[in-house]
Formats: structure tokens, C-alpha cells, sequence
């Protein structure tokens, strides 16, 4: 591989693409939905938000005062001119929110809710396309989803306790990927990807059939 194709295989970037036939004779409405809890915030006490990106929203977490500098960012968005996004699930106690977002995906809900600053933070989101399928016809969604964690105290491997070691070195630094150093934030890198979401489609079928 050429240099560039390295990094752009190394893109922390991935996209899904959901297809929908309407094989009846009569039309149907319908709506898609991507919903997905605040899985970043799940390690310890992390401080946690849902924020907005064009066409969708935006899961980040933030360290704690005992490792202040973890951080992580994690982006979904379509490009549907359609899209609504709800930013803030409902904010309960045990199961409730899980249980909110379901009740939208079985009514077929379709709404907007914009992020909330005050406590406590929401701890999920949601976006939904409606559209219509004529008799015979069929439609593709593609869903992109980014990421960006500039710094973690994340360690790949077992703790020495589990491993059986008697002992371990604290590590000298945080852990940097290499796309920190070129994307400033995941604003950065969801704009990238949306301008280049087509031509990685192509080069990676390209590399598929090779």
C-alpha cells in the first residue's frame, strides 16, 4: 500500500448502509432510526454529553480528576435532508430511558430534541428518517459513524493481576493514535468523512474485488 492509502484505511471511520424494499402493492410509510446509549461514559465516573453534528449527534465522555485526560468523541450521521434528532433520551432512573427510546422505535416516532446543559446529562440519542416506499421500490440509508480519542490511559492486555505478573511498569504517557495529530476533534474528521464517504466507497469495493 501507498502511503495514503495507509491512512486511509487507518480512518477512524465506518459506514453502515440499511436497504428497504417494499414488496406489496401498496405503499408504506416507515421510518428509520439509529438509537444508541452514551457507551463512552460507561468506564468509572466519566463526565458525559450528547452534541450535535449536521445530520445527527455526537456521544463524548471526558476523565476524571484520576485520569484527566481521557477524552473520547463518538459521531452518527446521514445525510438524509430529512433527519430529526432527538439529543436528550428521557432522563429517569433505572431502565426508563432504554425504555423511552423503544416506545419511539415501536410507535415509528419521529422528533427532534435539541442537547441539554443541565444536569443530569442525557444519556443516549436518536435519529430518524422518515420516508415512503412506492409498491416495487426500495431505498438505502447509509449511516456514518466516526470517532476521535486523542489521549486515553486505555491499555490493550490483561492487568498484571489477572495475567499472573508480579509486577508492572505505569506507563510513561497517555496513548495517542496517529489520526490525533492531523484531526483537531471529530468535527473535523465527520466533515472529512461526509466529503469523502463516496470515494472510499469506491476504492474499498475496489480493493474487495482485487
Amino acid at each position: 500500500l501507498r502511503r495514503a492509502e495507509e491512512e486511509l484505511a487507518g480512518l477512524p471511520v465506518a459506514a453502515l448502509e440499511y436497504r428497504f424494499t417494499n414488496p406489496t402493492a401498496r405503499a408504506v410509510d416507515a421510518v428509520f432510526s439509529f438509537n444508541a446509549a452514551n457507551f463512552l461514559a460507561a468506564r468509572g465516573q466519566m463526565t458525559q454529553a450528547i452534541k450535535s453534528t449536521p445530520g445527527g449527534f455526537v456521544l463524548w465522555a471526558a476523565g476524571t480528576p484520576a485520569s484527566p485526560a481521557d477524552e473520547a468523541s463518538f459521531a452518527a450521521a446521514v445525510d438524509d435532508p430529512a433527519v430529526q434528532v432527538n439529543h436528550a433520551w428521557f432522563r429517569g432512573g433505572w431502565r426508563d430511558p432504554l425504555t423511552m427510546a423503544w416506545n419511539d422505535v415501536q410507535s415509528g416516532a419521529c422528533h427532534t430534541r435539541p442537547p441539554v446543559s443541565d444536569d443530569p446529562p442525557a444519556t443516549g440519542a436518536s435519529l430518524f428518517v422518515p420516508f415512503q416506499l412506492a409498491p416495487g421500490a426500495n431505498r438505502t440509508i447509509a449511516l456514518r459513524l466516526c470517532w476521535h480519542v486523542p489521549r486515553t490511559s486505555l491499555r490493550i492486555g490483561r492487568s498484571p493481576a489477572s495475567a499472573g505478573a508480579k509486577s508492572s511498569p505505569a506507563p510513561e504517557e497517555f496513548y495517542q493514535p496517529w489520526y490525533a495529530a492531523r484531526f483537531a476533534g471529530i468535527a473535523e474528521i465527520a466533515a472529512h468523512w461526509a466529503a469523502r464517504q463516496a470515494d472510499l466507497r469506491r476504492e474499498s469495493e475496489r480493493f474487495a474485488d482485487c
